[in-house]
């Protein structure tokens, strides 16, 4: 998996720790996913 930019560029606090937040719940996101289909597990959306 890539990391993206290790750098991040924002002004103020705030911004940079919503950065780092969304780019933290992607990472968690791709990782759920891989290893969702690593094991074949099925996961099924509610409606």
């Amino acid at each position: 998996m890539k990391a993206g930019n290790l750098i991040v560029r924002a002004i103020g606090k705030a911004r940079a720790s919503t950065t780092i937040g969304l780019r933290n719940l992607a990472y968690n996101i791709v990782r759920f996913s891989f290893l969702m289909m690593k094991s074949g597990a099925m996961f099924v959306v509610p409606k």
